[in-house]
């Protein structure tokens, strides 16, 4: 692999990374839970609980994906 397009994918994976922290930050500070739904204890902006999840797996599935290709090479 070039090493140009070897930093490109270590670049994104660090932004994964990150946005997999803040959105398990997130996940911890929400509280009134029902059904899918939840509040932030500080904003009180209501979240929905289904979305946050399926971006997580998403987000950690490309993680492990860059992660196994980034080590082959």
């Amino acid at each position: 692999m070039r090493y140009r397009e070897y930093m490109l994918r270590a670049s994104r994976l660090d932004r994964l990374i990150q946005e997999q922290t803040q959105y398990r930050q997130l996940v911890n500070n929400l509280t009134n839970k029902w059904m899918t739904y939840a509040s932030h204890e500080d904003t009180v902006i209501v979240y929905d609980l289904d979305i946050i999840k399926k971006k997580l797996d998403k987000t950690t599935k490309e993680i492990k994906e860059l992660t196994d290709y980034l080590d082959e090479s």
